[in-house]
């Protein structure tokens, strides 16, 4: 069974570090999500077999609407009613979070929040961008907590003006996420930390031993690390992203996305007005069509990322 990944480009404003396919001007939004959902539709003409996992990431997929979530996600339902759908996860920042809305994106069908949460340091949020603050972040989480959901917060090691012995994990944990996500800063060239000199981040050993610390600090209360930048209260590891390591088929949906999918390996436009004039709204640059072999080297890479052996069955495109 494939799965599908969403993608929602757009961000009220686009973070220091991140490289991504996203867009801060939401003029083309109507537009965008109407050809998405071409896109989608023709896919589940194309795909008779049910929906695994869906995810909706960006970007920022907590910019749509209730009504716009609703309208993306209606037509997958009827094709694979929502019980069957074994994970429905979605982005959120924590400006966006109310408990309407939680409410409302619960109540359409979605069983798995991930919450930008990145750091708790004033300094290091402002120095990376991000939009939202070290309050609207508690706020976001005791909404979360207060709503009893399943929810992930995803972390990032290694921020301007962090240091390695900050408190954001032991102020995370206080509200009970189900999963934690750490994530190396990763320096992209094309970014504005990669014009930044690298003495003005954290030391990679000061890194390794935050890592190491927050490790033993979860590991301590009861989460297992299932994945080298993941760790989760048993039962509640990430259905979706487990598609990606176990060589599962994936189908991209939206700008830049790609896709694993009957022995092919492909990737949407990135450029905005590319994807919007495509005669078909999953026309990309490349196909290519993996070999056996190549199938099993793309399994291998993913399960080197697991840290307990897997069963292979089901993978290798059967999924």
């Amino acid at each position: 069974m494939p799965s599908l990944y969403i993608h929602i480009p757009f961000c009220s404003k686009k973070c220091h570090y991140c490289n991504f396919a996203v867009l801060t001007d939401t003029g083309a939004k109507g537009e965008y999500l109407e050809k998405l959902g071409e896109e989608r539709d023709r896919w589940l003409q194309k795909v008779m077999q049910p929906i695994h996992t869906i995810y909706l990431g960006g970007g920022t997929p907590s910019l749509l609407t209730l009504e716009e979530v609703e309208t993306l996600l209606a037509p997958i339902f009827l094709h694979t009613p929502t019980l069957e759908v074994a994970e429905v996860s979605m982005e959120l920042n924590p400006e966006n979070v109310t408990a309407d809305y939680i409410q409302g994106l619960t109540a359409i069908g979605i069983t798995r929040f991930s919450i930008g949460i990145q750091s708790l340091s004033k300094d290091a949020l402002k120095k990376a961008g991000r939009s939202h603050s070290v309050d609207m972040a508690h706020k976001a989480m005791s909404i979360l907590d207060s709503q009893s959901v399943n929810w992930s917060a995803d972390l990032i090691l290694g921020l301007p003006n962090e240091s390695r012995d900050n408190h954001t994990l032991a102020e995370v944990l206080q509200y009970q996420p189900k999963h934690i996500s750490l994530y190396d800063l990763t320096i992209e060239k094309d970014t504005p930390f990669g014009l930044l000199p690298k003495g003005t981040f954290l030391k990679d050993e000061d890194s390794i031993t935050l890592r190491d610390t927050y490790i033993s600090q979860l590991q301590q209360v009861g989460y297992i690390d299932y994945e080298v930048s993941n760790l989760a209260i048993p039962g509640y590891e990430s259905k979706h992203n487990m598609v990606y390591w176990t060589g599962g088929q994936y189908i991209g949906l939206g700008l830049g996305s790609s896709s694993y999918y009957d022995g092919k390996l492909w990737s949407n436009y990135k450029n905005m007005k590319l994807y919007l004039e495509s005669t078909q709204a999953f026309e990309n640059k490349t196909v290519n069509m993996l070999s056996r072999e190549e199938q099993g080297d793309l399994l291998f890479m993913g399960v080197t990322r697991l840290l307990e052996p897997i069963s292979v069955t089901n993978t290798l495109g059967y999924y």
